[in-house]
């Protein structure tokens, strides 16, 4: 469980950071 919510956090995080930067 602790694992996929570390992937989840990851993915969100990978994704905010995407989303950032092609603003």
């Amino acid at each position: 469980v602790a694992f996929y919510s570390f992937l989840t956090y990851f993915a969100t995080s990978m994704g905010t950071i995407t989303l950032a930067a092609h603003q």
